[in-house]
């Protein structure tokens, strides 16, 4: 018994080191991570919210200009009706025609 004990914790040993150890070494890239992170996904929405923007302005007849995105509530604002991004994504996924007359 006491082979199969000496075992064990001689297993546990090294296996809890390697654990905290790659706990270690992941926070150090996620510290470097988020900067890279948040200027690519600002671009890429920055950019998604303006095809949408069009997509909105060309299917409802109104202007860019009185078309305002809440970042807070992730919602699209037109002349006080609220619009949620996502239900916006979700049509102008499915508005086929619209991508074909007016391009992606």
């Amino acid at each position: 018994m006491e082979i199969k004990i000496n075992l064990k914790s001689f297993i546990k040993v090294p296996a809890k080191l390697l654990f905290v150890a790659l706990i270690a070494i992941a926070c150090k890239k996620d510290e470097k991570l988020p900067v890279n992170v948040k200027k690519e996904t600002s671009s890429l929405q920055k950019s998604t919210n303006e095809k949408l923007i069009k997509f909105l302005s060309i299917s409802l007849d109104v202007s860019k200009d009185e078309i305002v995105f809440d970042e807070e509530k992730n919602e699209f604002v037109i002349r006080g009706q609220k619009f949620n991004k996502v239900e916006v994504e979700s049509n102008y996924e499915g508005a086929n025609v619209y991508k074909t007359t007016y391009g992606e």
